[in-house]
């Protein structure tokens, strides 16, 4: 079940809804930490946007033309210029919108506080990077599972071409003893063709189950 909830497409959205709100309560957990709980939905509805589209422009975009090509130097700009941009529209919403809430008499910082700015850029880096791994893992997973699935449809392939094999062996070696009982014990031969038909009716009818009781082939 858990396989298929991590790599069926029917789940997307369910799997991107848990991720985020997994991490939302592990961020109203640092709020609940330093006594800014009742803060918390602000602030998330204010930034969350922009931290799903820092998420998502890496993942789906960055990594798959980038990262997967082996452009490693264009995929480190890429990461440096969206984060970079995103650090400072969040500064700019920060400014103007969450700290006013912070400190009503007014915010005295400066607006270029590169420290500020470099520490969210970190946090950002962060989220972005666990949801790239995540992501990763998925795809690392899927393929891993559908490479098991080929090595057992291969596996079975070559298991039927050898009963194939057998069968025709064994079906040659019988007819042949068939044809000599004919003349000389035709009771037998029609015996004989009859155990023929319920093996053979066996192997084409009754072993194309998954399961196959023990009671069966010691009959067969």
């Amino acid at each position: 079940m858990f396989n298929e909830w991590l790599t069926a497409k029917r789940y997307r959205w369910w799997r991107h809804l848990v991720f985020w709100v997994l991490l939302h309560i592990v961020f109203a957990w640092t709020y609940y930490l330093r006594g800014y709980l009742h803060r918390f939905w602000y602030d998330a509805a204010l930034l969350t946007p922009f931290d799903l589209c820092a998420a998502y422009l890496s993942a789906y975009w960055l990594v798959p033309r980038f990262l997967l090509r082996r452009r490693y130097v264009t995929l480190g700009n890429g990461f440096e210029s969206i984060l970079l941009v995103f650090a400072i529209i969040t500064r700019v919403i920060q400014v103007y919108l969450i700290y006013p809430e912070y400190f009503p008499k007014g915010y005295n910082g400066r607006f270029w506080d590169m420290g500020n700015i470099i520490n969210y850029s970190i946090a950002s880096y962060a989220l972005v990077f666990l949801f790239i791994g995540v992501q990763l893992f998925k795809r690392w997973f899927s393929n891993e599972r559908q490479r098991l699935e080929l090595v057992q449809l291969n596996l079975k392939s070559e298991l039927a071409i050898l009963r194939s094999q057998i069968n025709q062996h064994f079906l040659f070696n019988t007819l042949n003893n068939i044809d000599t009982l004919i003349f000389k014990n035709p009771v037998a031969a029609s015996e004989s063709i009859e155990q023929l038909s319920s093996i053979m009716r066996y192997m084409l009818y009754e072993t194309n189950t998954e399961i196959v009781t023990v009671k069966k082939e010691l009959a067969y």
